[in-house]
């Protein structure tokens, strides 16, 4: 049977948590045995979590809820430090990774939005002999040698949205960029505009510097960049804040019914103005299942040395009209 390519993800997905539950190791990634702390699968593991925090709502929280699900199905105890939403740079994850390490938990989960500015950070744990797993914004792998990668293919992502809007007609969208220094989000800014220039449109990137989760500096500057190019008709914004404030400035713009606006990620609020017409849809990555099945892999390496092979992709899946009102439930609950 041939599956569409979101369903392999959830496929491939799946397939890796129900080998993660046997205690013979696989290959791939960091190769070797479990850490010296050697636990059984009676005694509780410690696993550190660096991440977003709770107060990033729409995304920070499901994946802490992914992350304490398995951690109480998995008997793992979460050592956490997590980003506060101002500020949201470099120096702080870098400061919450240390503190983490301080603990010497048996493992790390981290998210390393930051790319080379916080992945020396991340790799002391290994340097430590702490294994570490990546989640979500998994750059700076190599010198991280992480033992599982669990997340979105970012560039795909921006892919998969690029085309999605050329299909539904834009001939110029732009890329609205509130955290420019992010190199995830930068790489999904970047295959929007190859995907969009590969379908013979325009694509620009609209960069915000400082604006992650300000939602004023989003929408003033999507407000000028709708005012200084009238041709402007497609707009994809970064997260599930964001995603109504770029469309609530467009219709304020007066624009509404001639700019199609989109968003990455997924909230109860983004799949309202979906299936409302204010979306034309969202990029969803799986926020629930980066938590859950990182810290599961963290100690399934640390009790018996499983670990999957290759990163484990958890999207990019689109998410419209069609299929939004299945996934509401689940982002309601925190699940999505």
């Amino acid at each position: 049977m041939k599956y569409p390519r979101a369903t392999l993800i959830l496929l491939s997905a799946a397939a890796m948590a129900v080998a993660l539950t046997g205690c013979t190791a696989a290959t791939g990634g960091q190769t070797g045995t479990p850490t010296s702390s050697g636990a059984s699968a009676e005694e509780e593991v410690t696993v550190g979590y660096v991440c977003l925090s709770p107060l990033h709502v729409g995304f920070g929280n499901v994946m802490i809820n992914g992350a304490e699900d398995a951690a109480k199905a998995n008997n793992v105890k979460l050592v956490m430090a997590n980003l506060d939403t101002s500020p949201f740079d470099a120096a702080t994850l870098t400061q919450n990774v240390q503190s983490v390490i301080n603990q010497e938990p048996d493992a790390l989960v981290a998210c390393n939005f930051f790319g080379d500015a916080t992945a020396p950070a991340i790799a002391k744990a290994t340097e430590q002999g702490i294994p570490v797993v990546l989640t979500n914004a998994t750059t700076g792998a190599e010198e991280i040698q992480p033992i599982a990668t669990f997340g979105q293919a970012d560039f795909e992502a921006g892919v998969a949205a690029g085309e999605a809007m050329a299909d539904s007609g834009v001939t110029n969208g732009v890329c609205v960029n509130d955290n420019p220094t992010a190199p995830n989000v930068i790489a999904r800014c970047e295959g929007m505009v190859q995907a969009l220039e590969d379908a013979g449109v325009a694509g620009t990137i609209l960069n915000i510097p400082n604006a992650a989760g300000n939602a004023v500096a989003i929408a003033n500057a999507t407000k000028g960049a709708l005012a200084s190019d009238p041709s402007i008709d497609g707009a994809l914004a970064q997260g599930p804040l964001a995603g109504p404030v770029v469309y609530d400035a467009v219709e304020q713009s007066g624009k509404q019914d001639t700019v199609k606006v989109a968003t990455m990620d997924v909230s109860d609020q983004v799949l309202s103005y979906i299936e409302d017409d204010k979306l034309l849809f969202a990029v969803w990555q799986q926020p629930y299942l980066q938590g859950y099945y990182a810290v599961l892999a963290a100690a399934q390496y640390v009790r018996y040395g499983a670990q999957p092979s290759g990163q484990v992709f958890t999207g990019p899946i689109i998410v419209n009209k069609d299929n939004a009102a299945k996934i509401m439930d689940a982002a309601k609950n925190g699940r999505g």
